[in-house]
């Protein structure tokens, strides 16, 4: 038998927070063709985010999330995605390189 995988807060490697701001998503479709949209961040830590959005991207994309107020920017990959409706999209993105949205605890 094996062990149970830990699931939800207990794989995070670091806490969850509320984020105001808009943001700004851009990436490829799977095709290659160039994909952009404004995003709502719908809580956010230092390696990651969950986002609401208007555009489907592909599990495993890489995108580059910025920060429109801060112009602070960063490359994420897109580990799920879900469709909601009224064409909207939820999706959950790990960070890859660049600067978080939100700085790590220290």
């Amino acid at each position: 038998m094996s062990e149970p995988q830990p699931s939800g807060a207990e794989r995070r490697r670091s806490p969850r927070t509320s984020f105001e701001g808009s943001l700004s998503v851009t990436g490829r479709s799977p095709r290659g063709a160039p994909l952009a949209t404004t995003a709502r961040a719908l809580n956010v830590s230092a390696h990651g985010a969950k986002l609401e959005c208007g555009v489907e991207f592909a599990r495993g994309t890489e995108v580059v999330i910025q920060d429109l107020k801060a112009r602070a920017g960063a490359t994420y990959r897109v580990v799920w995605v879900v469709s909601r409706p009224g064409q909207r999209w939820e999706m959950g993105v790990e960070l890859v390189h660049g600067d978080p949205l939100v700085p790590a605890a220290g």
